[in-house]
């Protein structure tokens, strides 16, 4: 309790109190620190700083077309791309309605064609007969694609 009255009566006569073993000082002394002062650059930088500066913004400015110059290509090869599409549509469209009218066409054809006509047109005014069991020759073939005959075929 003896302390306390100590640190108490210390603090309103001194204006500081003792805490611990040190005590603090009443004015402490001020450094005052010299500015620093900026270093100017030489000439010589001032000039490359601006060289570089110019360089940059014209590989900037550069850089900046060929962007967008092709974006605007890619844009125009897009727009044709879409545009041929819709041209092979219109003629897909267009073959597809010919090939209709094409099949309508040879359906009706068929319908009209009389075998028993054609019969009597091949044999009565061409002379035409079907062919003996001697006449026909069968052979056997490794390709079944398609057959070419390069001479005469000599039977009976």
């Amino acid at each position: 309790m003896a302390q306390y009255y100590q640190r108490r009566y210390n603090e309103t006569t001194t204006g500081y109190y003792v805490d611990g073993n040190t005590v603090r000082e009443l004015e402490p002394e001020i450094v005052v620190r010299p500015e620093r002062k900026q270093k100017e650059a030489p000439a010589r930088y001032e000039k490359r700083k601006a060289a570089y500066d110019v360089k940059y913004v014209s590989f900037l400015a550069v850089s900046v077309a060929a962007i967008v110059s092709s974006s605007i290509l890619f844009l125009n090869a897009g727009m044709k791309n879409s545009q041929v599409r819709r041209e092979i549509s219109a003629y897909t469209s267009e073959l597809k309605d010919i090939q209709d009218k094409n099949n309508a066409i040879e359906d009706g054809l068929i319908e009209n064609l009389d075998l028993n006509d054609i019969y009597h047109e091949a044999a009565g005014r061409l002379g035409m007969v079907y062919a003996d069991e001697s006449q026909v020759v069968y052979y056997n073939s490794s390709n079944n694609d398609y057959i070419r005959q390069y001479g005469e075929i000599n039977g009976n």
